[in-house]
C-alpha cells in the first residue's frame, strides 16, 4: 500500500490524528475495506539527564509526546540500547559502554527515525582496587580521584575536585 498524501505536522493536533483510508479491491469480486491510519506529533526533546558518565549509567531524557504503544530505544552514538517510558514526558535508557568519548544521543520508536536528545560524555572509567580508612567514627574522609565524585563519606557531595599533584 502506497499513502500519496499525508498532512502537514501543522495540521495535526500537538498529540495526534485519525484518518480513514480505504483499500480498493483488484477485482469487481472483492469487497473494499475501510481502515483507519493515525499520524502522531514528533517528539520532542527537552533535556537529557546526566549529560556525562560511563557504560550503565541511567540516563533520563526529558521532553514531550512520548506515547503509551510506542516501544522506545535510545542510540549513543551508534549503539541502540531499550528504553523505559516513564511518562508522557520522560523516558529512561542505559547508556552502553563505549570509548571515552562525546556521542550524540537520540530516540526512537520505530529504529528508523530518530530525535536528537543531545550529547553524552563518555569518561574513563575508575575503579577502587583498595581502600584504607583510619578516623575516629562519623569522621568525613574526602576521596580525591579526580573529577565528578557523587557521593563521600557522611553523604557530603563534592564535584569537580582535582587530583592531587
Amino acid at each position: 500500500i502506497k499513502c500519496n498524501s499525508t498532512p502537514s505536522f501543522e495540521s495535526i493536533s500537538r498529540s495526534s490524528l485519525t484518518v480513514p483510508f480505504y483499500v480498493a479491491p483488484a477485482s469487481v469480486n472483492e469487497i473494499s475495506t475501510t481502515m483507519s491510519f493515525t499520524y502522531h506529533y514528533p517528539e520532542e526533546i527537552n533535556s537529557i539527564f546526566p549529560r556525562a558518565g560511563f557504560g550503565g549509567t541511567l540516563v533520563t531524557i526529558s521532553g514531550s509526546g512520548f506515547l503509551v504503544s510506542r516501544g522506545y530505544r535510545c542510540r549513543f552514538g551508534e549503539m541502540m540500547t531499550n528504553a523505559i517510558r516513564i511518562s508522557d514526558d520522560k523516558i529512561m535508557c542505559i547508556a552502553p559502554s563505549l570509548k571515552p568519548s562525546a556521542v550524540p544521543v537520540s530516540i526512537t520508536n520505530n529504529e528508523v527515525d530518530f530525535v536528537e536528545a543531545g550529547s553524552f560524555l563518555y569518561f574513563h572509567e575508575l575503579s577502587i582496587v583498595s581502600a584504607f580508612l583510619q578516623g575516629p567514627p562519623r569522621t568525613t574522609v574526602k576521596v580525591q580521584l579526580g573529577h565528578n565524585i557523587e557521593s563521600l563519606g557522611n553523604e557530603r557531595k563534592e564535584k569537580n575536585i582535582a587530583p592531587p599533584s
